[in-house]
């Protein structure tokens, strides 16, 4: 910073600071020289920072996106070869599948894209920016209230075993799953309409397109973001847990009695302890991942302008707080499979049935093969014989006939074609009076003789 000032004489001042120096100089001005020393080691810092958070996003991304994604994927096609969609537990498993997918599609690749290529995807295109911060928003709170429907379901068929399969209690999970995914759409449809790309210092970014709602968002959509992300489906899965714990424990005491082994008893008492500690640990592994996050996002939004050492401590804390809450996206399937029994118990018959297939559709083709390389040299077999008596005719139909009742083996289909031949060798071992009354009916042979080519043919 330089600053002039008229004086009279001509002096010099040097100050004690370590950070200024003033000199008076026969110019009649002052000159005040700021040292940025300071400035220059919070930069250096800043800039390590910022570098470490780069190579988080870096090597974490990718290990969070293989797992979450191939699992997601992996439980959808299980649950379409399964094909029991009339069960409203594997339609929760299905959503919540599909959500954990675009969280992580549209939320961990883009950070891990941006940090490894220095690449905005978002800013690609005007209609690519509104679409993936509706999306990012949205999947995240149908993921959230589909654990919720999860744990309403489970609730239901815990406290009302006998109700859960009646038509009063299949309607209500229904509206539990339809109902948060309406609200979810109606709470995160602004995201699409007030967000685009702007230019800023030759530059494109994906931000608010008016004061309005860039207002809204940094004031109130944040806190809404805490209660529908966080808060509420916490409250609501942890006390229908607690409920269903109880019950477990009742029931697991009420079968111990009954069981005369103590083996058994135990064995039904630790599965019963296992289950409630399980559904316990979703809860506080939900909101440990879920809460921070948001409370970060609710709290940065109000805070000022910071320095640029401050803004990289707030990226290196916000890239953590973020893969924590991708984990949760990325782990959902692996919990609630070992919690469904039924699907846990499927989930190897399934996959040994496509191994099985897949081997059956493998022989089927080699055999298929195998078949029109013997029906390819056959004809020329055929073709090679000058004389057809009525006998090699008949003996041609019945090894016809033969052909179509064994058509499923394909082993006993190529010997029958092989007998074609003996029956033609033999022909010439026929008595004279056979032949001459092979003669006779001239006419008759060459009906069937043509016959029997066509067939080749």
């Amino acid at each position: 910073m330089v600053v002039g000032v008229q004086t009279g004489g001509s002096s010099t001042i040097d100050t004690t600071e370590s950070y200024t120096e003033c000199s008076f100089t026969s110019s009649n001005y002052v000159n005040v020289t700021n040292l940025n020393n300071y400035d220059n080691i919070t930069d250096t810092k800043a800039e390590k920072l910022e570098e470490i958070t780069q190579w988080i996003w870096r090597i974490i991304s990718p290990i969070i996106f293989i797992v979450g994604v191939f699992g997601n994927i992996g439980i959808i096609i299980v649950l379409c070869r399964m094909k029991q969609w009339k069960k409203i537990t594997y339609n929760f498993l299905f959503i919540l599948s599909l959500s954990d997918t675009t969280v992580l599609l549209t939320g961990l690749m883009r950070r891990w894209i941006l940090a490894a290529f220095d690449f905005d995807i978002r800013t690609s295109s005007d209609f690519g920016c509104k679409l993936d911060v509706f999306m990012i928003y949205f999947s995240m709170h149908v993921s959230s209230w589909i654990l919720v429907s999860i744990t309403v379901e489970r609730f239901v068929k815990t406290r009302f075993p006998l109700q859960y399969r009646t038509a009063k209690y299949s309607s209500l999970l229904k509206i539990v799953l339809i109902v948060p995914i309406l609200m979810s759409f109606a709470i995160d449809g602004h995201l699409f309409i007030n967000n685009g790309l702007m230019k800023v210092q030759n530059e494109y970014i994906c931000n608010n397109t008016s004061d309005e709602s860039f207002n809204f968002e940094e004031n109130y959509f944040v806190v809404i973001d805490l209660v529908w992300l966080s808060l509420l489906p916490f409250i609501l899965m942890f006390i229908m847990n607690i409920f269903i714990g109880q019950t477990l424990r009742s029931s697991g005491r009420l079968r111990g009695l009954f069981m005369r082994s103590k083996e058994y008893r135990k064995r039904n008492i630790r599965s019963s302890k296992r289950l409630t500690q399980m559904l316990f640990f979703i809860s506080i592994y939900f909101i440990i991942t879920t809460l921070p996050i948001s409370i970060f996002n609710a709290v940065d939004s109000f805070a000022t302008s910071a320095t640029t050492l401050i803004s990289a401590q707030r990226g290196l804390i916000k890239a953590i707080l973020y893969l924590f809450q991708f984990s949760n996206y990325g782990i959902n399937f692996y919990i609630y499979v070992n919690i469904n029994e039924t699907f846990k118990r499927n989930l190897p018959m399934v996959c040994r049935k496509n191994i099985f297939s897949m081997r059956r559709r493998t022989s089927t083709q080699q055999n298929s093969i195998s078949t029109r390389t013997t029906l390819t040299d056959v004809p020329n077999l055929v073709q090679n014989s000058n004389v057809h008596t009525l006998k090699d005719s008949i003996g041609c139909q019945e090894s016809n006939k033969h052909v179509r009742k064994h058509r499923h083996s394909p082993q006993i289909f190529d010997l029958s074609l092989l007998l074609v031949p003996s029956l033609r060798d033999n022909i010439s071992d026929l008595s004279e009076h056979k032949t001459l009354h092979n003669i006779t009916n001239k006419d008759e042979t060459t009906k069937h003789d043509t016959v029997i080519e066509s067939t080749y043919l």
